[in-house]
């Protein structure tokens, strides 16, 4: 854009009643729309990247000066940001009525309409058949990347695209569907049913799919030394049919262990791959405890215990007790789960099997909260990054502050690990590493909206 800003009587190509025009250079006459949607940062960046494609409407005043008519936000937000031309096109008509004005800006407005999700879907798919990238499609189109991904998922899956074409499901809904097997849909299809989270159960399913696949990489990496390893599919047929049980809790008949490196020639005796939770002892650093970190202002209330993981274990079973000639120990339960192992004297098969499915239930709702998790840091990460608080958030921070909420407090006393996390600003390192980073979040706060005297007052007061 030039620094000089263009009259009309300088600007070119006014054939046909049409211009290209400076918008700083248009005259922002009487609208009825009062909301031009500044905060719309992908409108913005079309605007700065492509220009302006459709023609604002402009009429001459009496002195020859450009007044606009139609297309308020178009001009608004091109002077704003820029184009690259520095010139928008604009259409010259003859200046109406007071009466014809208002009612052309509320039928402009009133009846317009956006683009439905499967019309966005087709144009990206016959943008990407064209050879452009997922990332250039963004960019041409100002449609944000996620958006993309999504229609060009739909694009692949005919079943997920007629759906979103009838209305029975959103982009959102349909790239989801279109994301899995025939079996994973069906519990999708009773997770919309039941009006339940489809972005959990999706979540749900490719950490499952991901579970799987690290189960059955390891089974395969055993399998490679030698050992005789079960699949999950060969464990759940021999539970099925009978008990998959540990040999190190089982006894010959005269009541003896069976030694370790007898295992292997054990009848019916396999190697089942379970999870087990390993928990690093907690211990300073002698270099810590010394003082070797004084300089640079750590100390002993710093230091954080290693967090708890789990780990692969072969364990050896049987499959079938009475051809590998063991027993169990009297009252032992010696089912291959992750608990103990052992129950009380005396335990009934059938209180095994109720203990056994509780133990089940726990770890299936251990997962189904680890799932939702991810969804839900995944929508905090888009919450704290937005432009603009939402409404009431002045409010609520300061109620936080004046009660001194316990959330707030340990988060502030440990420097934010998790606002750390979802921001990207150096989660991976200590609090003192990353207080700049931190500190730097403050300078990107988006502006707070103009206050009321009466709001100021009660702040002021607080």
């Amino acid at each position: 854009m030039t620094d000089t800003i263009q009259t009309p009587t300088e600007t070119a190509n006014e054939a046909d009643g049409f211009v290209h025009i400076d918008p700083a250079a248009i005259i922002i006459g009487t609208n009825v729309r009062t909301d031009l949607r500044p905060d719309h940062k992908e409108f913005r960046k079309s605007i700065k990247e492509r220009g302006v494609l459709e023609a604002v409407t402009v009429y001459r005043d009496e002195d020859g000066h450009y007044v606009l008519l139609r297309g308020q936000r178009r001009t608004v937000t091109a002077t704003e940001v820029g184009t690259p031309t520095g010139l928008i096109p604009a259409r010259v008509v003859t200046q109406p009525t007071d009466a014809d004005r208002i009612g052309d800006q509320m039928v402009e407005n009133i009846h317009r309409a956006g683009m439905r999700e499967a019309e966005i879907v087709a144009g990206v798919e016959q943008l990407a058949l064209l050879g452009v990238s997922a990332a250039q499609i963004a960019k041409r189109t100002s449609i944000d990347r996620p958006t993309v991904n999504a229609a060009l998922v739909v694009t692949k899956a005919d079943q997920s695209r007629n759906r979103l074409d009838s209305g029975d499901l959103t982009l959102e809904e349909a790239a989801i569907f279109a994301e899995h097997d025939p079996e994973a849909v069906e519990r999708l299809e009773n997770a919309k049913r039941y009006r339940q989270s489809l972005a959990h159960a999706a979540q749900r399913l490719r950490d499952e799919a991901e579970e799987r696949a690290a189960d059955a990489a390891e089974v395969e990496r055993l399998r490679d030394e030698g050992l005789p390893v079960l699949t999950a599919e060969e464990v759940a047929e021999a539970e099925q049919s009978g008990e998959v049980l540990r040999i190190d809790r089982l006894v010959t008949a005269d009541g003896e262990p069976v030694a370790q490196e007898e295992w292997p020639n054990v009848p019916s005796a396999r190697v089942r791959v379970v999870k087990e939770w390993v928990y690093p002892e907690d211990e300073y650093d002698e270099a810590s405890e010394d003082g070797a970190n004084e300089e640079d202002g750590a100390d002993e209330g710093d230091y954080e215990p290693a967090e708890p993981y789990q780990q692969y274990v072969p364990v050896w079973v049987v499959t079938d007790l009475a051809a590998s000639g063991l027993r169990r120990r009297h009252g032992a339960v010696c089912s291959t789960g992750t608990g103990t192992g052992t129950g009380d004297q005396g335990e009934s098969d059938e209180e095994a099997e109720v203990r056994r499915q509780e133990r089940r239930r726990v770890i299936a709702n251990n997962k189904a909260w680890d799932s939702a998790e991810t969804v839900r840091r995944e929508w905090l990460a888009g919450f704290v990054s937005r432009k603009t608080a939402p409404k009431g958030a002045e409010a609520l921070i300061c109620e936080a502050v004046i009660t001194g909420q316990h959330f707030l407090y340990k988060g502030m006393e440990a420097n934010h690990p998790l606002l750390r996390t979802l921001l990207g600003t150096g989660a991976d390192k200590s609090r003192w590493d990353s207080a700049g980073e931190v500190a730097s979040i403050a300078t990107k706060a988006s502006t707070p909206k103009p206050r009321s005297t009466d709001e100021l007052e009660v702040v002021s007061a607080s």
